[in-house]
Formats: structure tokens, sequence, C-alpha cells
């Protein structure tokens, strides 16, 4: 059972209960600005649940800068952290060539992989892996 928590031509956001899981899906390619607005609406929804479990779902945005990788990682995935009381789980669905790309950006391949960053960020192209991986997550 999914619930309708937003709603824009930009984004789209759903939450299961029953597996505890934040669906956000962009629908188009966005600004920079709405860029900053849509994640503050993912964190807004991710409150009114209680949920640190996140599909967000990019295929169709396809868009971020340098400069915007580094204000998720370095700003706002810890403000979401503090907000939400514990590590935030993303899963991140991609293209297999914005895949690629994302993996050659020097603030996202230098992430570590075992750190004590209160969030953690999977990139995936296959959305059952997706949440697969937030699914073993849940509870963390």
């Amino acid at each position: 059972m999914y619930q309708q928590l937003y709603s824009t031509d930009a984004l789209d956001i759903t939450y299961r209960p029953d597996t505890c899981l934040l669906i956000a899906r962009w629908m188009r390619p966005i600004t920079m600005v709405e860029m900053h607005t849509t994640y503050e609406a993912v964190l807004a929804a991710a409150g009114r649940a209680g949920c640190r479990y996140w599909l967000l779902d990019i295929r169709r945005r396809n868009n971020s800068d340098e400069e915007t990788a580094r204000w998720v990682t370095d700003e706002f995935m810890p403000q979401a952290a503090t907000q939400l009381h514990g590590t935030v789980y993303v899963s991140v669905l991609l293209s297999p060539s914005y895949l690629y790309e994302v993996g050659t950006r020097p603030v996202l391949a230098a992430l570590p992989v075992d750190t004590h960053r209160p969030y953690r960020i999977q990139y995936f192209t296959d959305e059952r892996e997706a949440n697969d991986w937030l699914a073993a997550k849940v509870g963390q």
C-alpha cells in the first residue's frame, strides 16, 4: 500500500508503511534551484513519515553538478540524519550512463565505503536491487 505524500510536476513522493520506505521520483529535468527545493520536500515528507529509508529515482532528472553533489553529501544528508535521529539509508536509482558519470565525480568517488557518516548512499540501475538493499537496512 502506497501513501501519496507529495506531488508536483517535478517530484512525486510516496511512502510504503508496510516496508517503511519513502520513494521520491523526479518526473523531469529540474533546475538547480528546484534541486534544493525538491530535496527539502523529500526531507519534509520523510520527517512526517518518520522514515530514514529512501529510494530516490533520478532517472528522469539525470542532472547535477559538482557543487550540488557536494551540497547533498556535506550539508543536506547530515542535516537529514540529524532531523530524523539516525542514519539515513538512500538507494539512488539512475540510468546506466548516469551511474558511470556519477561514479567518476571526485566528491562521490572519494566517499569511503566504511565511515562514520550519518548516511549511506548506494547507486543502482535496477529498482528491485535498490529496494532489496533498502529492505535489508530497515531496522538498522
